[in-house]
């Protein structure tokens, strides 16, 4: 082997190295690079997490105060509407308010002691008061005067007190040659509709009278029980709640004119006594005593005084719940 042909061998292994060395080092200049990078990467990714950390926390405080203040918001409004329920409650209360509770509550005593019904097949819910909301999304009270719960249904009662004669459900067509006095009373819309207009013989001379027509009872009655039925939806049977008309004209007379179905009127309390003794003997059972309790316990939480006495001196708390 000739000297030119080692130098050339020994040249291409010099070469060789070099680039040898050359690839390491630009490999070792790439892993460094790489490793440089992916620490910014990591000390980008951590600086993110902690600056979402502090977003959620800022966002978790500024939502619990805002719960917070929608909680005081709601509790004010709640404490506000028990007072003005409880402030309409005194003011509403009358008599016959009291005699029909004394009423039922008695007959449901009378039927459980005879046998006939067992004590939680009947309830007396009086003088409630379910939170409405109004157009303004203001809470305003609904009264019910009476709440009967039993095994063949839900009744609900409106009480009115008059002291006077009272002609219901009058309309122009019947009242015939009176139709002048139903003109009077009426406005141009209502003239076809029917009318409770009271003859009012209370604190006037005998050789005077008070004639005057009433906001429509019925009405005021169906409302309420549509309204009743909206809030316990799923929980009871629509056709299972009855509405009832109390008059109590203080021994005067009344005449029903009424052609309406529901509800049903009345104006003698041993005729609603015997009413729901019927109910109890011909219609059918549609809550047990189980879904009785249940209802009675949404009507109760819905009632925003969770108080269903008349504070009276004549009936204790015990007897208005029953």
């Amino acid at each position: 082997m000739d000297y030119t042909m080692i130098f050339d061998i020994k040249v291409l292994l010099v070469v060789i190295a070099a680039l040898g060395c050359f690839v390491l080092g630009l490999l070792l200049v790439l892993l460094n690079k790489s490793k440089k990078h992916r620490e910014e990467l990591i000390e980008i990714e951590t600086e993110a997490i902690s600056d979402l950390d502090k977003v959620e926390q800022e966002y978790k405080q500024k939502d619990n105060e805002r719960d917070e203040k929608i909680k005081e918001e709601y509790e004010a409004k709640i404490s506000e509407f028990k007072t003005y329920v409880h402030n309409i409650e005194e003011i509403s209360k009358n008599s016959t308010d009291i005699q029909i509770h004394t009423l039922l509550t008695d007959l449901k005593e009378k039927l459980v002691r005879e046998g006939v019904i067992k004590p939680l097949e009947m309830m007396v819910l009086s003088n409630v008061f379910l939170p409405m909301k109004t157009e303004k999304s203001e809470m305003t009270p609904n009264k019910i005067n009476h709440i009967v719960l039993m095994r063949t249904g839900i009744y609900i009662i409106d009480n009115n007190e008059f002291y006077g004669n009272i002609l219901h459900g009058l309309t122009r067509g019947k009242a015939k040659e009176f139709s002048f006095l139903f003109d009077h009373l009426s406005t141009t819309e209502e003239k076809e509709a029917e009318k409770t207009i009271i003859f009012e013989n209370n604190n006037v001379d005998q050789t005077g009278m008070n004639v005057y027509s009433v906001k429509n009872p019925v009405s005021n009655l169906l409302g309420g029980v549509d309204y009743f039925k909206q809030l316990l939806r799923g929980q009871i049977n629509d056709s299972a709640v009855t509405p009832i008309l109390y008059f109590n004209h203080h021994d005067n007379s009344l005449i029903n004119f009424s052609e309406m179905k529901a509800p049903y009127v009345f104006d003698d309390q041993a005729v609603l006594s015997k009413f729901f003794v019927r109910q109890l003997e011909k219609a059918n059972t549609v809550y047990t005593e189980g879904e009785l309790e249940k209802i009675k316990s949404t009507i109760e939480n819905l009632n925003p005084t969770q108080s269903l006495s008349f504070n009276t001196n004549t009936l204790d708390r015990t007897k208005l719940q029953a």
